[in-house]
């Protein structure tokens, strides 16, 4: 069974080779809940700034539970600026980003399962 980062990298590409993003934004909601749990909390804030969908929020009430952490972290301000980068990107800068940090979060999971 595919785990959730590879599950989102998995439908956000088949999102983006089709050329609609749209539907793609509650696969990124997740993704700043998984990367708030990880500490990852540059990119979770980021990506909830693009992917901001009231379904998604219905759906994963995880994702307003890391969305007030992140604030938390931050404070409102930092936070805002981090999501408002997120809004402010176009929809392939957006995938690419959301690829890049799931690549890096899997690269340090895996470095952390192999130390001794």
């Amino acid at each position: 069974m595919a785990s959730v980062p590879e599950f989102v990298a998995l439908a956000l590409g088949i999102y983006y080779d089709s050329g609609s993003l749209s539907f793609a934004s509650g696969r990124l909601d997740i993704l700043t809940a998984l990367f708030d749990r990880l500490g990852r909390h540059e990119p979770a804030a980021i990506i909830s700034g693009f992917a901001d969908a009231p379904v998604a929020l219905a759906t994963f009430p995880e994702i307003a539970e890391a969305t007030v952490h992140l604030r938390q972290v931050f404070g409102a301000e930092t936070f805002g600026s981090f999501a408002q980068a997120g809004a402010n990107m176009i929809n392939a800068t957006k995938a690419a980003y959301a690829l890049d940090q799931i690549d890096l979060a899997r690269a340090d999971l895996l470095r952390v399962e192999e130390s001794p």
